[in-house]
């Protein structure tokens, strides 16, 4: 099936394990990076429903290499994600879809929380192991982060935290899940999915998966 979304028979794909987790910037975690208190003061008279909760990993005192996150992101559900605009700036290739420009403290972004979250977590090298996830969220994620520059068929390599979330649903939706593969380039989620398409009918494909 490979052929059929362009794979080359054999292509080198570089593990981005070895770089994972990411770092911050080391002149921001001199300095202590970290939000003002007005928006401190802002989470606490605003906050979300608990099921707009983000995960744990990206909450107020979120520190990587000793710098606390300068920068909210708020999804369009109210969903408040805390990151290091150094660590996203570095995974991006079109300067996060050139976002920050002007940006002081919060921005807010078109995606939801569920799809952030999953982004988010795709982009620190984070796994995914809070609840289950669906397809679609997936899918919606990865798109998200092709549009912010994210090259995701270098992040959809093993054990990375976006080749797992796929691969988990091979098993039960292995089409969709090798066309989402081919649609983003993701070469080793579709190699490891095409043993669940063992004897399919690929002339059943339809014109969207097609």
């Amino acid at each position: 099936l490979l052929h059929l979304w362009g794979f080359p028979p054999h292509r080198a794909v570089h593990n981005m394990a070895a770089h994972y987790p990411p770092t911050v910037d080391p002149s921001a975690a001199s300095v202590g990076m970290h939000l003002s208190d007005s928006i401190y003061s802002m989470l606490s008279s605003t906050v979300p429903e608990p099921n707009l909760r983000p995960s744990p990993p990206f909450g107020p005192r979120f520190a990587m290499a000793g710098a606390y996150p300068d920068l909210v992101l708020v999804a369009a559900d109210n969903s408040r994600f805390f990151v290091h605009m150094s660590i996203l700036l570095q995974a991006s290739a079109n300067n996060f879809a050139n976002v920050f420009h002007n940006v002081r403290e919060s921005l807010h972004v078109p995606e939801s929380g569920p799809i952030m979250d999953i982004a988010l977590h795709v982009i620190y090298g984070i796994p995914y192991v809070h609840r289950p996830v669906s397809l679609d969220i997936i899918e919606a994620a990865v798109e998200a982060l092709v549009k912010y520059g994210i090259a995701v068929e270098i992040f959809a390599t093993l054990p990375l935290p976006l080749y797992e979330l796929l691969i988990s649903h091979a098993p039960f939706r292995p089409i969709e899940t090798y066309a989402i593969a081919g649609r983003f380039g993701m070469e080793l989620v579709a190699v490891a999915t095409s043993s669940h398409l063992l004897g399919y009918d690929t002339s059943k494909l339809s014109d969207e998966l097609a």
